[in-house]
């Protein structure tokens, strides 16, 4: 099961970690894989949620003008994304938001190093 955490945050804010729908399935075949670097994988993205729940803005924020145009067409113009590096060269793109008195943090998509590169045009 992706992660999908709810706690209090200093504010007294619950904070809630989830993953974006479409990414649900991949977590999955991560936790259903025998694969050793599968399950490091899947246990460093439990981790980052953990941390991430804890303290949202745990990662570096990415700056606006190096936001895809496709997540800007997804997530809509004004929402802040953040990197926090997971397992070596693996990169975790996650939101904060808020909605009725809760921080949401939904992680977005993770990645390699190298795609990360690519599709953040560094």
């Amino acid at each position: 099961m992706p992660p999908n955490y709810s706690r209090r945050y200093r504010t007294n804010d619950t904070i809630q970690v989830n993953v974006i729908a479409e990414h649900i399935r991949t977590f999955e075949q991560l936790e259903a894989s025998r694969r050793t670097e599968d399950q490091q994988l899947r246990e460093a993205i439990v981790k980052a949620a953990e941390t991430l729940q804890e303290t949202p803005e745990a990662g570096k924020h990415i700056a606006g003008d190096r936001i895809p145009k496709e997540y800007i067409r997804r997530h809509g113009r004004g929402v802040s994304f953040w990197k926090y590096d997971i397992l070596g060269s693996w990169r975790l793109i996650y939101t904060i938001g808020r909605e009725e008195g809760m921080i949401l943090v939904t992680l977005v998509e993770w990645m390699t190093h190298d795609e990360y590169e690519r599709r953040f045009r560094y």
